[in-house]
């Protein structure tokens, strides 16, 4: 397609969370922007789809409610709702046995996946994270912080477990442990929201606020 480069101060490329966001900052901001999505409608990844009644998230999905994402999503006037996923009963397979998963001091006290010894170090550890500083494991790849962190097996592939779950990254050999550890503090401190209506929901609001803003979309 052509574009009009006397109509057009800012082009957008892919109408994802990030593009439509931009997109709708940049409109506030006074300028004629032009947004282009490849598919037949706006949203990327941020996809749901209903099957018997259960809605299904197009991959795995959670937004942090300490993370940049919530702030910028509430300043363009979408207020996601949504709750904390539970976790108590959580087990885990260890070598082919099943037990409690210790995602807190009751479950850490409880669990028979790890040894006493292992408990202890894993306890002192992960009390610990909330406090620790990132910044000097920024270029440190997670797997040799754990290995210096824990040196129980079984302790680093728990500790690993929790990473892939808060960061949706399985790389330990080459993934940032400073990244890792400022995403895992923020899951176990304000946590994170599973939302009420799926992903969809998101992108629904962030195509009203970029429509209001002005945003010419163009698909397909």
């Amino acid at each position: 397609m052509e574009i009009d480069e006397a109509t057009t101060e800012v082009l957008v490329v892919g109408g994802g969370l990030a593009g439509l966001a931009a997109a709708t900052t940049a409109a506030r901001a006074g300028r004629r922007v032009l947004l282009l999505e490849a598919r037949s409608e706006p949203g990327g990844r941020a996809r749901t789809t209903e099957s018997d009644g259960f809605l299904l998230n197009e991959g795995p999905h959670a937004l942090y409610a300490g993370g940049e994402g919530l702030a910028v999503l509430r300043e363009l006037g979408v207020e996601p709702k949504g709750t904390t996923p539970p976790t108590k009963g959580a087990m885990g397979l260890a070598d082919g046995r099943l037990g409690l998963l210790p995602v807190g001091a009751t479950s850490l006290a409880r669990t028979d996946l790890v040894s006493f010894r292992a408990k202890v170090a894993l306890g002192r550890q992960l009390a610990a994270l909330p406090k620790l500083d990132p910044a000097p494991l920024v270029g440190v790849p997670v797997a040799e912080w754990l290995a210096d962190l824990l040196p129980d097996r079984r302790s680093r592939d728990l500790a690993a477990g929790l990473l892939r779950v808060a960061t949706y990254s399985n790389d330990p050999a080459h993934f940032d442990a400073g990244a890792a550890l400022i995403q895992l503090q923020r899951a176990l401190g304000e946590g994170l929201r599973y939302l009420y209506g799926g992903w969809v929901t998101l992108f629904r609001g962030l195509t009203e606020a970029a429509a209001a803003a002005g945003v010419r979309l163009v698909t397909s």
